[in-house]
C-alpha cells in the first residue's frame, strides 16, 4: 500500500505570488496514478493561470507540460505500472460521449479541458494541512504528483524524458496545427505570428509538409536564426516595418497566404494574421488564446469569397498519438532539442517566468536532473581546466576562475572552493559526487584564452555536484514492491562510495538489490554519515541504461605509478621488466587466439556479438577517473534485455527478474580477470542450472495434480494441462532467454574490462616513453625499456582483436560468418591503426640519431621476437592494410573450410544414418512379414485340429453309446474269442520276444518293455486306430467313409465289444510271460554268480575310494552288500 510521501512543490498562494514549499502527497485513489516528475517546462499558459487568467482557485500548483516515472497507482489502473516513463496528456478522450464518438475533434466534453483537481473534485495536496489544487489535473511544478489515469500515456523508455516533455504541449499544439488542422498542402505559402515553442514547431510542420514559403513573424530578431533551421524561408519582425504588417504582407506576397498562424494570443496579433491570409481560399488558423472575455471582430463579408477561420487545440492529437511523436524523436524526424533555452531547477521557477515573459527563452524546463556541478579531468602529462554546468545545461569552462597550479582538482577543499566562484550566486555548502557517468567534451588547457578553442575529446566524466543551502537528502523514487530503508550512524564519517557499498550490502542480505541511495546528514566535507536507499525484488524490471558504461578503478598519475627514472635510480631494472613480461603471458593466455572449434573454454572468452560496444567506441582512452566499480554497478547496471523467470502455476502471474549482482561486476583486478572471468561464467551456470531444476520440479508437481484431477473432473483437468503446458513452455523459453542475456552481459563486461587495460597500458606505455626521449640529455636505457614497453601493449592489442576475430568466425557455423564479416572493417582498422602506432612510436626513434642507431635493429628485433608468439610471422613495421586484410581472409577461409568439412561430415553422418534407418526398416518388415505367414500358418492348423478333435469326440461319443447297446447280447461270445485269441498272441509274443531279449534282457529291461506294451493297449483302447483312419483317409477317397458307415451299424456293435476283450487278455498274458521269463534269465545271469562285470572303457573314478573298490572288483571281490540284495 503506497504511503504519503513528503517533496517540495511551487505553490502558488495568490496571484503572482508563488513560493516553493514541502508539501504532502497522498496516495492514488481508483484509476489515479502518482508520478515522479522528471521534467516540466514552463509554458504561456501557467503564467496565464498565476495570474488569474485561467484560474481562480488559489493557493494551487502550476504545471502541464511534464513527463515522469509512475511512482505507484491506484485501484484499477492497467495501463501503466510502476516504473513506466509517461507523458502528460492535456486532452484525454472517454471514447463515450458526443464528441469521441463522432470522431472530428480531439477535446472530449466529459473531460473538460483545462479542468482542475481531481475527477472526485477533491486534491492530493496538502501544505501545513491546507488543501492544494492542481492545474489542469495536472500539477507538474511538483517532486511528485497525482493524476487520472487517462491523463497519462505510456511512452518508450528510450526516449530522454528531459527533452520530450515538451511534447506534453508546446511541440505538438503548433506541429498538430499545421499537419491536422490546416493539413497544408505541398507548394503553399504559410505565415507564422509569434516564435516560441508552438510558433517554432509551425515552421516545422509548414517545412515537413513542403510549403513553398515559411514567412516567420516576431517582434524578437534573436529567434530568426533558429527559425530559419527548423525552415523558415523569411523572417521578419513588424518592428522594422514603416507600414502595419498585413498589409506589408498583402502587398509583399500577392494579396497574403494560403495559411496563417497565431501563436501568441493576443487579439490584436489574431487580426494581422486574418488579414494577412488570402481573400479567395486562405485559412487563418488560432492556436494562441486570450481571456475570455475579449472578442475577435472580423467582416463577414470575406468568408463569401471562402476565406476561414478556425481554431486548433493541441493539434487535433490525442492520447494515442503522443508515443508516435516519441517514436518520431527517437528516430531523428522531430526535433526540438534547441527549443530548449534553460534548464533550471524548481527553485528557480520565478527566473525561468522572467526569462519567458521577457522573450529570452524559448522553454525553460524545470528538472532535477539539472544542479550546480562541476568536474575535473586528470590525464598524466595533461593538465585541464575544470568544468561547470551552466544554467542553460551546457558543461564549459570558466577561464576569469584562477585554479590552484596542479594538474587537476583532487582536494575536497578544493573541490568546494571552485563550486563557490563558478556558482557565485548560489549558497554551496558542501560536495558530493554524482552517481552517475556523463560523457563531457570541450575540455581546455591550462592557459587557454579562448572557449571557442577548446575542443579536447570527449571524455566520461563522474561530475560533483555542488549542494546548495542546508543540506536535503534526495527524494528517491520507491515503486511498488520495493523497499525504502536507511542507515545512521553518528560514528561513521565515510565518503560516497563507502556509503554506496554499505546501502547495496545491506539490500543483498534482504536478497534484494539496490535501485538508488542518497546521502544523509554531511559531517564534513564530501563525508556523511548516513545512507538512504531503495531495495527493490530481483525479479524488479529496472529501465535500462541507454548507453552501457563501464567503471574502472581510478588510476594515480603516471608519475605515482612510475617513480621518478634517472640514471641513479634505475627503476626500469630488467627483473621488473621480466616481471611485466610474465603479465603479458598471463593476459595473452586470457585472450590466446582460437585453435579449434571443439576449445570450448576458449569460445567462451571472447562470447559476445558483433556489436558489443568496445571501449575504443564508447570510452575515451583516458582512465576514467573516481572511486570504486560497486558505484556504477549498484546503481545503473542493467542487463541487456530482461528476462522472465516464471514459476510454473496457473494462478501465478508472470514476473521478469533479472540476476543478482555477481562478485564479478563488483570487482575488478586486471591480474586475475581471465581467472574472474571464468570463476563468474561458472556461477552462472550453476545458478542456470538451479532454475532449470526448480522449474522440472514444479512441473512434476503440477503433473502429479493433472492425474488428480483427471479423476474427479477429465474436462477441467484438460484445460489445466493447456494452461500447464503453455506455461511450461514460456518458463522454458523464458529461462533460455535469460542465461543467453546473462552470458552475453558477462562477457561483454569481460570484453569492455580487457579493452580497457590494454588502453589503459598503451597510454602509461606512450606517456613513459615520451617523457624518456625529451628528458635531456635521454637515457638510453630508459628509453629501450620504455619502448619495449608500449611495443608489447601494441602487440597485445594486436593480439586481442585478432582472437575476438577469430572467435567471432568460430562461433555459430554460418551465423559466426556472418557476425565477422561485419566485425571485419572494424577489425581492420584497429590493426592498421595498431600498425601505424608502432611506425609512429619508431618514427620518434628517428628523430634521435644517436638514439636511433643504438635501438633501431635492437627494436625491430625485439618486435620479430614478439610477432613469433603469433601465427602471423612477418615483422609489424612491414605490415600494410593488403597484409592486415590478407591475415583476416586467411582466418575466414581457414574457417569456412572446417565449416564447410564439418558440414560435409553432417551431411555424411546424416545419410549414413538415413540409410541404416532405411535398411533396419525393411528388415523390420521382412521379419514383421514373416511373422504374420507364420501366425497365419499357425492358425489354420490350429483350426483344422480343433475341427479333428471335435468331429472324433463325436464319434467318440457315438461308439461309447453303441457299445452299451449291445455289451449285454455278446458277452458269452465275446469270453470265447478272448481265450483263443489270447492263446495265439501270447505264442506270438513269445516266439517273437525270446529271440531278441535274451542277450541282453534284465529286470529294468523286461519291466520297461512291460510298461510300455501296457501303454501301448491304454491307447488302443482309448483312442482306437479305426479313429486314427479317418482323419489319415481324409484325403485318400472313399474308402475311411466305407468304414465310418460300418461303425453304426446295430449288428457290428458285437464285434468291436470282443476286439476290445481279447486285448485285455492278450495284456495280461503278456505279463505274466514276461515275468516268468525275467526271473528265469536272472537265475542266468552273472548277478547270480556273485561279481558284475566292470566296464573298463568309462572314465576313472574320480575319488580314491571308488578307484579302490574298482580294482578289488576286478579281482573277484564280491560285495556282501550286492550278494544280499540278489538273493
Amino acid at each position: 500500500m503506497a504511503e504519503v510521501i513528503k517533496c517540495r512543490a511551487a505553490v502558488c498562494w495568490a496571484k503572482n505570488e508563488i513560493k516553493i514549499e514541502e508539501i504532502e502527497v497522498a496516495p492514488p485513489k481508483k484509476n489515479e496514478v502518482r508520478i515522479k516528475v522528471v521534467a516540466s517546462g514552463l509554458c504561456h499558459s501557467d503564467i496565464s493561470g498565476m495570474k488569474g487568467k485561467f484560474n481562480d482557485q488559489f493557493p494551487i500548483i502550476l504545471g502541464h507540460e511534464g513527463s515522469g516515472i509512475v511512482e505507484s497507482i491506484g485501484e484499477g489502473v492497467a495501463n501503466v505500472k510502476p516504473g513506466d516513463h509517461v507523458l502528460f496528456v492535456l486532452c484525454p478522450q472517454c471514447d463515450e460521449c458526443r464528441v469521441c464518438k463522432k470522431g472530428k475533434n480531439n477535446i472530449c466534453f466529459s473531460k473538460t479541458f483545462g479542468r482542475k483537481d481531481m475527477s472526485d473534485g477533491t486534491t492530493r495536496f496538502s501544505c501545513r494541512g491546507q488543501e492544494i489544487h492542481h492545474f489542469m489535473r495536472a500539477a507538474t511544478f511538483s517532486q511528485y504528483t497525482v493524476v487520472s489515469v487517462d491523463n497519462c500515456v505510456k511512452i518508450n523508455e528510450n526516449a530522454p524524458l528531459e527533452k520530450v516533455c515538451l511534447l506534453a504541449c508546446g511541440v505538438p499544439t503548433g506541429y498538430g496545427a499545421v499537419i491536422n488542422s490546416a493539413k497544408v498542402e505541398e507548394g503553399s505559402t504559410c505565415a507564422i505570428f509569434g516564435l516560441g515553442a508552438i510558433g517554432l514547431s509551425a515552421v516545422m510542420g509548414c517545412r515537413d509538409s513542403k510549403a513553398s514559403r515559411i514567412v516567420a513573424i516576431d517582434i524578437n530578431s534573436d529567434k530568426f536564426e533558429l527559425a530559419k533551421e527548423y525552415g523558415a524561408t523569411d523572417c521578419i519582425n513588424p518592428k522594422d516595418l514603416d507600414t502595419p504588417i498585413e498589409k506589408y504582407l498583402q502587398k509583399e506576397f500577392d494579396g497574403g497566404f494560403d495559411y496563417t498562424f497565431e501563436c501568441i494570443g493576443l487579439i490584436e496579433t489574431m487580426t494581422q494574421a486574418w488579414e494577412s491570409t488570402f481573400l479567395g481560399h486562405g485559412e487563418c488558423i488560432i492556436i494562441g488564446v486570450d481571456a475570455k472575455e475579449k472578442m475577435l471582430s472580423i467582416s463577414p463579408f470575406a468568408t463569401l469569397f471562402g476565406k476561414k477561420i478556425r481554431g486548433s487545440a493541441f493539434g487535433g492529437y490525442k492520447s494515442e498519438d503522443l508515443p508516435k511523436l516519441v517514436e518520431k524523436y527517437i528516430k531523428g524526424e522531430l526535433n526540438f532539442d534547441e527549443m530548449i533555452t534553460h534548464n533550471l531547477t524548481l527553485n528557480d521557477i520565478k527566473k525561468a517566468i522572467e526569462l519567458l515573459e521577457s522573450g529570452k527563452s524559448i522553454r525553460s524546463c524545470s528538472s532535477p536532473r539539472w544542479e550546480p556541478q562541476i568536474s575535473v579531468l586528470c590525464e598524466p602529462g595533461q593538465q585541464y581546466l575544470p568544468q561547470f554546468l551552466s544554467e542553460d545545461g551546457r558543461w564549459t569552462s570558466e577561464l576569469s576562475v584562477k585554479v590552484p597550479g596542479v594538474s587537476c582538482l583532487r582536494d575536497k577543499m578544493d573541490l568546494l572552493d571552485y563550486c563557490k566562484k563558478v556558482y557565485p550566486g548560489r549558497d554551496i555548502t558542501n560536495i558530493v559526487e554524482s552517481s552517475h557517468y556523463q560523457k563531457i567534451g570541450g575540455w581546455c588547457r591550462q592557459g587557454a584564452t579562448n572557449l571557442g578553442k577548446c575542443k579536447g575529446a570527449q571524455r566520461w566524466i563522474k561530475p560533483f555536484r555542488c549542494l546548495e543551502g542546508p543540506f536535503q537528502s534526495d527524494a528517491l523514487l520507491v515503486p511498488e514492491g520495493c523497499l525504502f530503508d536507511h542507515i545512521h550512524n553518528a560514528s561513521r564519517c565515510w565518503p560516497f562510495v563507502r556509503w554506496n557499498q554499505t546501502g547495496a550490502a545491506a539490500c543483498q542480505e534482504r536478497n534484494m538489490q539496490m535501485r538508488s541511495f542518497a546521502m544523509l546528514l554531511p559531517c564534513g566535507i564530501s563525508l556523511f554519515s548516513g545512507v538512504e536507499f531503495v531495495c527493490c525484488p530481483k525479479h524488479f524490471k529496472v529501465v535500462p541504461p541507454k548507453v552501457k558504461k563501464t567503471d574502472l578503478p581510478i588510476l594515480p598519475p603516471e608519475s605515482e605509478i612510475l617513480p621518478s627514472l634517472d640514471d641513479s635510480e634505475d627503476n626500469f631494472s630488467d627483473d621488473l621488466d621480466e616481471d611485466e613480461d610474465l603479465d603479458d603471458q598471463d593476459e595473452m593466455v586470457a585472450d590466446e587466439p582460437l585453435e579449434t572449434l571443439e576449445e570450448e573454454e576458449d569460445e567462451d572468452e571472447y562470447d559476445s556479438d558483433e556489436d558489443t560496444p568496445t571501449l575504443d567506441s564508447e570510452f575515451p582512452n583516458d582512465a576514467i577517473p573516481i572511486n570504486d566499480y560497486v558505484n556504477l554497478q549498484t546503481t545503473s547496471q542493467t542487463p541487456d534485455k530482461p528476462i522472465s523467470e516464471i514459476p510454473i502455476s496457473v494462478n501465478d502471474g508472470q514476473s521478469t527478474s533479472i540476476p543478482t549482482p555477481d562478485p564479478y561486476f563488483t570487482h575488478f583486478d586486471p591480474r586475475i580477470e581471465h581467472q574472474s572471468y571464468k570463476e563468474a561464467q561458472q556461477r552462472l551456470e550453476e545458478a542456470h542450472r538451479e532454475k532449470v531444476t526448480r522449474v522440472m520440479k514444479d512441473w512434476s508437481d503440477l503433473e502429479e495434480r493433472y492425474q488428480d484431477m483427471r479423476l474427479a473432473d477429465p474436462k477441467s483437468a484438460q484445460s489445466f494441462k493447456q494452461k500447464m503446458t503453455a506455461r511450461f513452455q514460456t518458463s522454458v523459453q523464458a529461462l533460455e532467454e535469460e542465461g543467453n542475456a546473462e552470458k552475453h552481459q558477462l562477457a561483454a563486461m569481460h570484453q569492455q574490462r580487457v579493452l580497457a587495460h590494454i588502453n589503459q597500458r598503451k597510454r602509461e606505455a606512450m606517456t613513459c616513453y615520451t617523457q624518456a626521449l625529451t628528458e635531456l640529455p635521454p637515457n638510453g636505457h630508459r628509453v629501450e625499456k620504455c619502448l619495449q614497453k608500449l611495443l608489447r601493449a601494441l602487440h597485445k592489442d594486436r593480439a586481442h582483436a585478432l582472437a575476438h576475430y577469430r572467435h567471432l568466425l568460430s562461433s555459430g557455423g554460418t551465423g559466426g560468418l556472418e557476425a565477422a564479416a561485419q566485425e571485419r572493417p572494424r577489425t581492420l582498422e584497429r590493426l592498421i591503426d595498431i600498425d601505424r602506432a608502432v611506425n609512429q612510436s619508431m618514427t620518434m626513434l628517428k628523430r634521435y640519431p644517436s638514439l636511433s642507431k643504438k635501438l633501431s635493429q635492437l627494436m625491430e628485433d625485439y618486435i620479430q621476437a614478439l610477432r613469433s608468439k603469433d601465427d602471423t610471422p612477418g615483422l609489424l613495421l612491414s605490415m600494410t592494410e593488403e597484409a592486415e586484410s590478407g591475415i583476416l581472409d586467411k582466418y575466414r577461409i581457414e574457417i569456412e573450410r572446417k565449416v564447410n568439412e564439418k558440414e560435409r561430415q553432417r551431411v555424411a553422418e546424416k545419410q549414413r544414418k538415413e540409410q541404416r534407418s532405411q535398411e533396419r526398416e525393411k528388415i523390420r518388415e521382412e521379419k514383421m512379414r514373416l511373422q504374420a505367414k507364420n501366425a497365419e500358418k499357425a492358425y489354420r492348423a490350429q483350426q483344422m485340429k480343433e475341427k479333428d478333435q471335435q468331429q472324433d469326440h463325436q464319434e467318440q461319443e457315438t461308439k461309447t453309446e453303441a457299445a452299451q447297446q449291445s455289451s449285454k447280447e455278446q458277452t458269452s461270445e465275446a469270453a470265447i474269442d478272448v481265450k483263443e485269441t489270447t492263446v495265439e498272441y501270447t505264442e506270438e509274443s513269445v516266439y517273437l520276444t525270446s529271440p531278441t531279449s535274451l542277450p541282453t534282457v534284465d529286470d529294468a529291461a523286461v519291466q520297461r518293455a512291460v510298461e510300455e506294451v501296457a501303454a501301448a493297449v491304454a491307447h488302443q483302447e482309448t483312442e482306437p486306430q479305426l479313429s486314427h483312419a479317418r482323419a489319415h483317409d481324409f484325403g485318400h477317397g472313399e474308402a475311411s467313409f466305407s468304414v465310418r458307415r460300418e461303425i453304426y451299424g446295430g449288428r457290428e456293435g458285437r464285434n468291436v465289444y470282443f476286439t476290445l476283450a481279447f486285448a485285455g487278455v492278450a495284456l495280461m498274458a503278456a505279463v505274466f510271460v514276461g515275468v516268468a521269463v525275467a526271473k528265469y534269465r536272472a537265475s542266468r545271469s552273472p548277478h547270480a554268480q556273485g561279481f558284475v562285470e566292470v566296464d573298463q572303457t568309462v572314465a576313472v573314478p574320480v575319488t580314491p575310494e571308488e578307484r579302490h573298490v574298482a580294482n578289488m572288483q576286478i579281482n573277484g571281490y564280491e560285495n556282501p552288500t550286492y550278494k544280499y540284495f540278489t538273493e
